[in-house]
């Protein structure tokens, strides 16, 4: 049982351009992550709208923000995978949970954000041209 970020950008051509790519691609993905994080407690998923509301069963009410618990969210990690970096669930317990909200729930909130895109472009940028004129 796993999710996967639809849109993974491709790191594969830019790698031999980037000098220290490994840790430059991990503070991307950390940063990504941070992203994620702030934006899910924010109330807001990964398309920037407000996340359905908690239905009338549920003795919870107010802004959802799927931190109930606080280790879903705390519990994404990053991996190296050849050109780029993949974010997964390690534990399958928050994996679990992390489904449920995603898929079950209808309240998408792993994923990219057109902001989130945007900054990784910027970073990654920054890094080519820091690199090219040595």
């Amino acid at each position: 049982m796993g999710m996967r970020v639809t849109k993974k950008p491709n790191f594969g051509k830019y790698k031999k351009r980037i000098q220290k790519s490994n840790e430059i691609l991990f503070s991307v993905a950390e940063g990504t992550i941070t992203g994620i994080i702030k934006r899910t407690q924010s109330g807001k998923d990964k398309n920037l709208k407000g996340f359905r509301p908690y239905s009338k069963n549920t003795p919870k009410s107010g802004r959802v923000t799927l931190t109930d618990g606080g280790t879903m969210l705390q519990s994404i990690n990053r991996k190296k995978i050849k050109n780029g970096v993949k974010l997964f669930f390690p534990n399958t317990n928050e994996a679990k949970k992390a489904f449920h909200n995603h898929k079950t729930l209808k309240r998408p909130f792993f994923g990219l954000d057109k902001k989130q895109l945007e900054q990784i472009k910027i970073r990654l940028g920054k890094a080519i041209v820091k690199t090219r004129g040595r």
